[in-house]
């Protein structure tokens, strides 16, 4: 049996995509297998990779993991629930 290093391992997150990001990703949800020890830019990279028209969204888009509003450093563990917020505009 081959032990799996730390980094081999991935881990799972639900994605929430509100208003503008899911316009782009065409849906609300998904889910998405990063690596252990992904970082919320991680995950936004892998994100922008299976979705390009994300990409529009980039300077613009805030982050919350499990209804928290968190840095794109933050580390993300199996089974957090991370939310794309892209700026919200109303009058």
């Amino acid at each position: 049996m081959v032990a799996l290093a730390m980094t081999d391992r991935t881990i799972n997150l639900d994605i929430h995509a509100f208003a503008a990001a899911a316009d782009a990703m065409g849906r609300r949800e998904h889910t998405l297998n990063v690596t252990s020890g992904a970082t919320v830019s991680d995950a936004w990279l892998a994100l922008v990779k299976a979705c390009p028209e994300l990409k529009t969204l980039e300077d613009t888009i805030a982050f919350a993991c499990n209804d928290r509003l968190v840095t794109r450093q933050a580390k993300l563990e199996d089974g957090d629930t991370l939310a794309l917020l892209p700026p919200v505009s109303g009058g």
